[in-house]
């Protein structure tokens, strides 16, 4: 039978046969009991279904809309931080080919999510926000600090996965090397803790911002190495298990530059509980989101997935008839023919129940936010959801 996953006002029907839940499911009911409740009226005939959350919310900023930062004006203006003009006066001209190598990679494509996310919570959080183009330049240099964080990651993880290309170039180590990527990557985690120490702010929250960057370093490291150390030993894994690696790996990332806006902006501990909340859910759907891309995109180019801890190859194997996890198995740890491999994923509804995996972790991620009294936090944050996600 399957699941309703019952929030105040959502619902999220589970996809039969798909065998994982979120994380924080709010309160679970049989479909029998409730979901026909739901659809019927009183006088027997169907209703529409249950509004979700993400509508019932965008419906409500209709009726009541605080105030309003313009999303896309700040992510400009972030952007715009990137520039090598904007990194060489913040950071300081380069005197070094290393401080050159770091400030070239800073500039180098990129979402910019982190430092946009500290920046946005920031503002959200003020009785007045600043006009997007009056923030300090402290402010300027705090959030580039998540972006040096990121980007670091980004040069060992290319080492680690023996990548050649991204943002459409070839890779730091592809370029000078192992060991220089490697240095230039220890770089800039040294840089990034440089600007959070050395920021004009009252020294309790430039501990905090210290310890919250250390604590989502180490947790990351940690969700990173799970999944390095799957490649020397692999073996199946349940989706719960994957899922776990992904909070290590991903959802510190927003979660860290969260908190770091959010010590700035003077955020009490119930805001803080809430964020925590929010990222772990946000940073899920993201790396699902990603499994899912990378799956079409193999799937395009006429290639077999990757073999390495995502959702898809999880479901799959849970989905599987014990008779049929033995050949799960080999496709997901040794590969094989590609058009074969996709038949067997789709034959077990990976994909389809990935995606419904990925939408409750987003409809997880909207309800949340329910807990935060700050309405302009609480608007911000919904419409990061959607910018993030799709």
């Amino acid at each position: 039978m399957s699941l309703l996953i019952v929030g105040l006002p959502e619902v999220i029907q589970q996809r039969p046969g798909c065998p994982v839940q979120p994380k924080i499911p709010p309160i679970r009911f049989e479909q029998d009991s409730v979901s026909s409740t739901l659809r019927t009226s009183s006088n027997g005939s169907k209703m529409a279904p249950p509004m979700s959350m993400s509508r019932l919310l965008r419906k409500a900023e209709l009726i009541y809309n605080p105030r309003r930062l313009s999303l896309g004006r700040l992510r400009d203006e972030v952007e715009s931080w990137f520039e090598p003009a904007a990194l060489a006066r913040l950071l300081g001209e380069p005197g070094t080919v290393t401080e050159e190598l770091g400030q070239q990679w800073l500039a180098e494509g990129g979402k910019r999510w982190r430092p946009f996310l500290t920046v946005a919570i920031y503002q959200a959080l003020l009785e007045e926000p600043h006009p997007v183009d009056e923030l300090t330049d402290d402010l300027r240099r705090l959030a580039i600090s998540l972006e040096c964080f990121h980007k670091a990651s980004l040069i060992h993880d290319d080492i680690e996965d023996d990548d050649a290309e991204r943002y459409g170039a070839q890779t730091m180590h592809e370029r000078h090397g192992v060991p220089v990527a490697l240095n230039l990557g220890d770089f800039l985690i040294g840089e990034g803790y440089r600007l959070l120490a050395e920021s004009d702010v009252p020294a309790k929250h430039r501990a905090e911002m210290v310890r919250l960057a250390a604590a989502g370093h180490r947790s990351l490291s940690v969700g990173q190495g799970e999944e390095l150390l799957w490649t020397n030993a692999p073996k199946p894994l349940s989706p719960q298990e994957v899922v776990a690696i992904f909070r290590g790996k991903t959802a510190p990332a927003f979660s860290t530059a969260l908190h770091i806006g959010a010590v700035l902006g003077g955020a009490d501990a119930a805001m803080h509980a809430t964020l925590d909340t929010f990222s772990d859910a946000l940073g899920i759907a993201y790396q699902i989101l990603d499994d899912l891309d990378d799956l079409q995109a193999a799937r395009e180019a006429g290639e077999a997935p990757e073999a390495r801890p995502t959702i898809p190859w999880a479901i799959a194997y849970q989905n599987a008839e014990e008779a049929q996890r033995a050949a799960v198995a080999q496709a997901w740890i040794e590969g094989g023919d590609a058009e074969a491999t996709h038949q067997l994923l789709d034959t077990l509804d990976a994909p389809g129940c990935s995606a419904e995996l990925y939408r409750a972790y987003k409809e997880e991620a909207i309800q949340s936010l329910r807990r935060l009294d700050n309405a302009d936090a609480r608007s911000l944050l919904r419409r990061v959801v959607d910018k993030i996600l799709r």
